[in-house]
Formats: structure tokens, sequence, C-alpha cells
């Protein structure tokens, strides 16, 4: 009951907050972007990934280091070739959790394609070591891992005045502030693997497919010629079935917020991008043992063009 009231909260402010939104757009329809119409860019890239499980109010936390990428991307194709690599310690962390805690094993790959009406967004994850360390005592699962592939496909209605290549990729140039409505569909896989017994149901407790559709709202806020502000938040209704355990098909949620700040010149670029995914499991169902599992990247970017 009290995982309901929190979500029907949750609801209310997000529905206030589209209202708040639509009422700042009104005025604002005859919004538009421009290309920059250069040939290609190089790009540098500092960013931290990381997942964390809820259960039962404990979390269990990755301990992955800040990477470095650079990348290479011609305008106007598919191709976009990175290189990347670990700077080696963690950053975020304390102390004495870099000490005693070995850093997560990790593979982490994402592509997202920011087109005018549309967003389309590829991810495969696999995540291997975590711990605990709540009352400053950390408990340390080195085989405890997640494991979370997926695709999801969000559609613009106004995608003729809000670009979210500018919001989101630095890759067009928005003129006016303006915003945007999201319908979209998704699937997703996910498996936590119980190796280390963190869990009391069984060895796979978690291991599902859903499918499902989404719905939210982004917007972009012209700070000023060179300063640009988005935001954009969708909020997920999917079902899925656990494919080693027996049972109905269950109702989960999926919130995904992204924000971004950034700095641009015709041939330059700057910005700090961020993510936060929390995928809630179990919303429905009365049982013991409740999952969230929450992904989020922190990426600092440097874009040059070349026209």
């Amino acid at each position: 009951m009290n995982r309901l009231k929190k979500l029907q909260s949750s609801f209310q402010s997000l529905f206030i907050s589209v209202l708040l939104l639509t009422f700042l757009t009104i005025p604002l329809f005859a919004q538009s972007y421009r290309e920059y119409n250069h040939k290609f860019d190089i790009s540098a890239h500092l960013s931290k990934n990381s997942i964390f499980l809820q259960s039962n109010e404990k979390y269990y936390k990755s301990n992955t280091p800040v990477s470095a990428r650079i990348g290479f991307s011609l305008k106007n194709t598919i191709v976009n070739i990175g290189y990347g690599f670990s700077l080696g310690d963690t950053f975020g962390e304390s102390d004495k959790v870099n000490k005693e805690v070995k850093n997560t094993d990790f593979i982490d790959l994402k592509l997202h394609k920011y087109g005018q009406n549309y967003i389309l967004d590829l991810f495969f994850q696999h995540y291997k070591g975590f711990y605990n360390d709540d009352k400053d005592k950390i408990e340390v699962y080195p085989d405890l891992t997640v494991s979370q592939y997926g695709a999801a496909f969000s559609y613009l209605f106004n995608g003729e005045n809000f670009s979210s290549g500018a919001a989101f990729e630095q890759s067009q140039k928005q003129l006016d502030s303006a915003g945007s409505f999201i319908a979209g569909c998704g699937i997703y896989f996910t498996k936590v693997n119980n190796a280390d017994d963190v869990f009391a149901e069984n060895e796979n407790y978690d291991t599902n497919l859903r499918i499902g559709i989404s719905g939210g709202y982004a917007y972009s806020y012209v700070l000023s010629q060179h300063w640009l502000l988005s935001a954009g938040i969708t909020e997920g209704f999917y079902t899925g079935k656990y494919l080693y355990r027996s049972g109905d098909l269950l109702m989960n949620f999926n919130t995904l917020l992204r924000m971004s700040i950034g700095y641009n010149c015709d041939n330059w670029g700057v910005s700090l991008f961020f993510t936060h995914n929390v995928y809630h499991y179990n919303v429905f169902k009365d049982e013991a043992l409740s999952l969230n599992l929450n992904a989020q990247e922190f990426q600092i970017k440097y874009a040059r063009r070349f026209y």
C-alpha cells in the first residue's frame, strides 16, 4: 500500500510538471533549429556509468571507474567510431570504499540515434561485482551480476521545432526554446544472477523479458546564443514474465530522465549530460522481495566540428 501511495504521488508530480511545461510552450510554437552542416566531427568524452539495485530498503552498488573515450563521426551517416579506456580509480566513492571494494567488471554499450521526429535507444549492459555500505559497514558481493539488453523507440510530436539532437547530442543548434510530447515503445531483457545468495528466492531471481509503451515530455530552454539547457522524462508501462519461474504476467514501470547543459559555437561545443533510468519490479505483487534497478550515466563531452 505504501508503494502504491508513493507511485500515485510520483504520477501526480509528473502530471503537474507536464501541465506547467505545456503552458510555457503555448506561445512558442514558432520555434525552430538549424543544422551545423559540418562534414565530420571529433569528440572527447569523460564518463561514469553505474548500476545499483534496491531490494527491501537495501542498496547494492557498483564501483565503476571514470572512463575516457575519443570518437569520430561522419555527418548524415551511421558511422560513429570510438575508443575508450579506464582512468583507474573510481570517482565519487569514499576512500574506504576504494580501498576495500574491487572495481566492478562491466561492459556498458549504448547507441542513441536522434532523428527529427524520433529517438532510438539501444543498449547492452553487463556488471559484475557489487557492494553495500549501510551503517558504515561494507559488504562485498563479487559474484553478483546484472545483465540488461534492450531497445526503445520514442516519437516526438513536435520534432519540427524541438531538436533532440541539439538537446542531447550537440549535432544541431536550437534557436528558440521549444518542447515536445513523447510516445514510444520498448523491449527489455534483464537478468540478476544471485551467485552469492544475496536474495533469498533462488539463484536467478530476476530473469525476465518485458515489452511495453511509454510517454513523456522533453523541453529545451535557450539561455543565450550559445547556452542550452534541456531535460526530458518518460514513464513506461511494461508487462513481462520471469523466464525461470511460473506465474502470471507482471506489470512493471520504467522511468527515464535525461538532462543536459551545453555551450555551443559553430565549430566546437562542450556539454554535461546525465541520464537516470529506473526499473520498478513487482509494483502490484505482494511479494516479500521487491526490486528496483537503477542505471545512471554522467558524461562530459567536447566536440570539434570540421567544415
